[in-house]
């Protein structure tokens, strides 16, 4: 329970450190914009396309509200698929400005970092490892879409598995550049994230209710990033990393 708590509270100790610091605050900007400009794209094409997947009702008064409601859900539940995208998307493409971010963050605390600055032949590495998260993050999505199948109970218990595919994956994405600068890479990665679990977890806890909060989606990816950050140092000072 420590270590999900210490994961937890990292990300709200990196929001703080990131009003706070403000050579945290210019690395943040880059992979703010990218999330601002692929969050705008999506929603752009949410708020356009997506009332005529609903179809015409009839023309009746109340055919006519009740396709406006469906069509109004239906574009909430889009932009709110557009706003977990963007952080999964985002945290791909930009990789190589997070890796300096990270390596602050640590600084910023007196945790010392390696030194050796990450080169673009590893940023494009680390780069696959999160494509390949992002990947099964999606391939876990589809299982666990199956048990909305389950009749009575699946609805609400998709609703519970799907929150917490993407809480693990949101936290395992937030540590990485931590690990992968500490020489985990692929395999040794996931042993790693295994061996801190509940760090994770509660970074990825706190991630994904960072996506509930107004305006918070668009800096959501390098909080998170300095979150899982600290998250990192602090199981690495308790000697749980392997």
């Amino acid at each position: 329970m420590i270590g999900l708590w210490q994961g937890f509270a990292a990300v709200w100790r990196g929001a703080g450190l990131l009003l706070r610091t403000p050579a945290l605050r210019r690395l943040a900007v880059m992979p703010a914009l990218l999330s601002l400009l692929l969050f705008a794209v999506l929603a752009g094409v949410s708020v356009r396309y997506g009332p005529h997947l609903i179809g015409h009702w009839g023309a009746g008064f109340w055919h006519h509200a009740l396709a406006g409601a469906l069509r109004f859900v239906l574009v909430l539940l889009l932009l709110a698929f557009s706003g977990v995208m963007t952080f999964q998307a985002s945290n791909v493409i930009a990789q190589p400005f997070l890796d300096p971010l990270s390596r602050a963050a640590e600084r910023a605390v007196e945790a010392a970092p390696p030194d050796r600055p990450i080169t673009w032949r590893e940023a494009f590495v680390l780069v696959g490892d999160v494509s390949v998260d992002l990947c099964a993050l999606i391939l876990a999505e589809a299982v666990v879409l199956a048990v909305w199948l389950i009749p009575a109970v699946g609805g609400p218990l998709h609703l519970a598995l799907s929150w917490l595919v993407a809480a693990w994956f949101s936290g395992a994405a937030m540590v990485c550049s931590s690990l992968c600068r500490r020489g985990y890479r692929g395999r040794a990665r996931w042993a790693a994230m295994r061996a801190v679990a509940p760090w994770v977890w509660g970074v990825g806890v706190a991630t994904t209710l960072l996506f509930i909060v107004p305006l918070a989606q668009l800096l959501t990816l390098p909080i998170a990033v300095i979150g899982g950050s600290l998250a990192v140092v602090d199981a690495e000072q308790r000697g749980k990393l392997p």
